[in-house]
């Protein structure tokens, strides 16, 4: 188990997306797998994609983990269940981040940004940082 503070950015964003599958797995009563070696390293390099090659913001992934993770809504249940995997968030990245959008500003615009370290993410700010 290593410490968490000496693990990259990637590694821990990674184990922290996991947790949130593993958690949702839980609730429905499912035995979720457990994150080994290889899994874990195909997830940090999907997650060093949407960053380095896909441009996207840090915020935006603070967002929405905390969006899948609170779980309170029919749309981030519905992801949870079809995503599973980092290169499924990789792939549907921008469709959840108009979701979330939407949901907040009730429309959506390419420009609007998400709020930095308001009160709904302050869990991602602390587990993604």
């Amino acid at each position: 188990n290593p410490d968490w503070e000496n693990l990259d950015w990637y590694t821990r964003t990674s184990i922290a997306f996991w947790h949130v599958f593993y958690d949702y797995k839980l609730s429905l009563n499912i035995k979720p797998t457990i994150l080994k070696r290889a899994k874990l390293y195909s997830w940090k390099e999907d997650i060093r994609k949407i960053v380095e090659i896909d441009n996207r913001e840090i915020d935006s992934i603070r967002e929405i983990y905390t969006f899948l993770k609170k779980n309170e809504s029919k749309q981030s249940a519905f992801w949870l269940k079809n995503i599973q995997s980092m290169n499924n968030l990789r792939e549907h990245f921008e469709r959840i981040e108009i979701e979330i959008k939407t949901m907040r500003y009730g429309k959506y615009n390419i420009d609007m940004p998400f709020p930095k370290n308001n009160n709904n993410d302050e869990l991602a700010y602390k587990v993604l940082d």
